[in-house]
């Protein structure tokens, strides 16, 4: 019986893979590269994330489910909305092209629109950087922040008034992605005062304008 193999040592494994038929050895290297490059892109790491994540909430979560996947379920309106709508209390996690990681929680539930986009209050709502290990609040808990974009939009949604995160349909293509955090959640205490500096802007993504290497929502249930 074949030992169980780490996804990610497969050229340890390439002795052990000499040892089946041609067609398993096939099998199995195609198998163990689709299962590398998946845990590769994984934005949430449990491990490594949800001991910091977990102080942002007075007493933690539980991570009920995973509702979407941009590589899976596509980086436009209706893969995402049809996985996410109807569902409140979230944590959305981005990965660029760079390598950061940030993310937002949302607690209304989430609605995609066909016509005009609407823009909703979420007092609860923040921004966090997995890559700086920062949280972003509001800072008028008052304003309309949650952009539930509508089928045709250019953006799958945004959020903050002057878009403090906009992820773009086809975002994986494209770099119509943006952050300009500042707008309304605040920025970290060193670029206090600095909006609309280059720093800024390219706090949360890295850069000012990024692809999307990956994007995901799970479904949590806070503490």
């Amino acid at each position: 019986m074949m030992e169980l193999l780490h996804p990610l040592s497969l050229d340890s494994a390439m002795p052990l893979l000499h040892s089946t038929s041609r067609s398993s050895r096939i099998y199995l290297v195609k198998y163990y590269k689709r299962l590398k490059e998946k845990l590769l892109y994984q934005v949430y790491n449990p491990t490594k994330d949800l001991p910091w994540l977990s102080q942002l909430f007075d007493y933690g979560f539980i991570v009920q489910k995973q509702l979407y996947r941009g590589t899976r379920d596509g980086f436009n309106h209706q893969g995402f909305h049809s996985k996410v709508d109807g569902h409140g209390h979230t944590l959305l996690f981005v990965m660029t092209e760079t390598g950061h990681r940030f993310g937002a929680y949302v607690s209304l539930a989430w609605e995609g629109h066909v016509g005009v986009p609407r823009t909703y209050k979420d007092a609860k709502s923040f921004i966090f950087s997995l890559t700086h290990k920062t949280v972003h609040k509001l800072k008028n808990k008052d304003e309309l922040v949650i952009n539930h974009s509508h089928k045709g939009a250019s953006s799958i949604f945004s959020m903050g008034l002057w878009a403090d995160i906009c992820i773009s349909v086809d975002c994986n293509n494209n770099k119509g992605s943006f952050c300009r955090l500042g707008s309304s959640y605040e920025l970290p205490e060193h670029l206090m005062g600095k909006e609309d500096s280059k720093e800024a802007k390219e706090y949360l993504g890295g850069k000012e304008r990024f692809k999307v290497v990956e994007m995901e929502v799970y479904k949590i249930m806070p503490m």
